[in-house]
């Protein structure tokens, strides 16, 4: 038993971890993009009316 609820806390680390770095990456590609949007009009133009480089 001891074992399962060590490997549940570990798993559940894992996990919260892994949302923690989601939410960083995706603050940190906004910050980029709004610096890229503030600095160039071209850039500003293809990342909000073309999606970025991300668009299918």
């Amino acid at each position: 038993m001891i074992l399962f609820e060590n490997q549940f806390l570990i798993f559940s680390e894992l996990i919260s971890d892994f949302f923690n770095f989601s939410k960083i990456s995706l603050h940190l590609d906004l910050m980029i993009r709004e610096k890229l949007c503030t600095s160039h009009p071209f850039l500003r133009w293809f990342i909000t009316v073309k999606g970025g480089l991300n668009q299918k």
